[in-house]
């Protein structure tokens, strides 16, 4: 999304080279046994912005799972439109909403990446970051696209926050003592890139089980080839639970990996220090309450 305050919802994902003109593209529409892939929530509208494609875009804030604590969730409206319809939104209003969740991208360059750390004075400093400074870098967000919208009065707004999807695992990683992995989604989102052959690009979320756990279980995530029992990567699962926020933090030196610049901390004094800085985001996550993990069976049309 192009909005850059600090409540920008984000997820680190590979670069690639921006393009001024979208590429087309061709739906890849399976015929049974899509993943499921649905999300209710309700919240406050709180900010509306627009893209040069005619997509609009809604923040909304939710209670939190803390007392006087917030979250946010970002909606989509492809054109402008619900449906193909025209929609009528306005900040104040108090709606629910079902839809789905999808990934839409964020280019962010380096001087915006460098004010968010509160260290844009380096690119004064080093004129090797100054000459990349508005490069373009790619990320990858967490939205949902609504297909129906109900409104309602704010004092009935109560805590519906709740995601039913199923998709299969394709990275894991451990972070502050809980378990996470990306959960790449089958379904009528999913489509390929003629420019690129076969290649499909799928939405996808982040599932976190925290602590380690679901539904009072300890959950074990696995490499593709390890033997151990567990959730391995490639396996399909299905997980429900509400939509949550995380900070997450991203150093220079990896955001350079991703602009495979990172050649240029080399030269730097101070190198180490230079690659350290890092900036904060907030990151879109399912947090696991309910899983069931498939048998292994290969994907309809793989």
């Amino acid at each position: 999304m192009v909005a850059t305050s600090s409540n920008e919802t984000v997820m680190l994902d590979k670069p690639i080279k921006l393009n001024t003109t979208p590429s087309p593209r061709v739906t890849i529409s399976y015929s049974r046994n899509t993943d499921r892939n649905h999300i209710e929530v309700e919240g406050q509208v709180i900010k509306i912005w627009s893209r040069l494609n005619g997509d609009v875009l809604v923040r909304i804030s939710m209670p939190g799972r803390e007392k006087d604590s917030i979250r946010h969730v970002n909606l989509l409206f492809e054109g402008g439109k619900l449906q193909g319809k025209d929609v009528s939104l306005m900040e104040g209003d108090t709606i629910e909403v079902q839809g789905s969740l999808s990934t839409s991208s964020h280019y962010e360059t380096l001087k915006e990446f460098l004010a968010r750390s509160e260290h844009a004075e380096i690119i004064q400093t080093y004129p090797e970051l100054d000459a990349i400074a508005n490069i373009k870098n790619q990320r990858s967000i967490n939205c949902v696209i609504p297909s129906t919208i109900e409104y309602m009065e704010k004092e009935l707004m109560g805590n519906l926050n709740m995601v039913h999807i199923e998709g299969s695992v394709s990275s894991i990683w451990d972070y502050m003592g809980s378990k996470y992995c990306r959960l790449n989604i089958h379904d009528n989102q999913t489509y390929r890139d003629p420019k690129k052959g076969d290649h499909r690009r799928f939405p996808y979320t982040i599932i976190c089980f925290k602590n380690g756990t679901v539904d009072g279980r300890q959950v074990n995530l696995l490499p593709r080839n390890s033997e151990e029992a567990g959730i391995h990567i490639g396996d399909r699962i299905r997980v429900s639970g509400p939509l949550e926020e995380e900070y997450v933090f991203e150093s220079l030196r990896n955001y350079l990996m991703r602009m495979r610049k990172v050649d240029l901390l080399t030269n730097l004094p101070n190198a180490g220090d230079v690659g350290d800085i890092s900036s904060k985001y907030i990151q879109s996550i399912v947090l696991a309450k309910i899983i069931i993990q498939y048998s292994s069976t290969p994907y309809r049309g793989d």
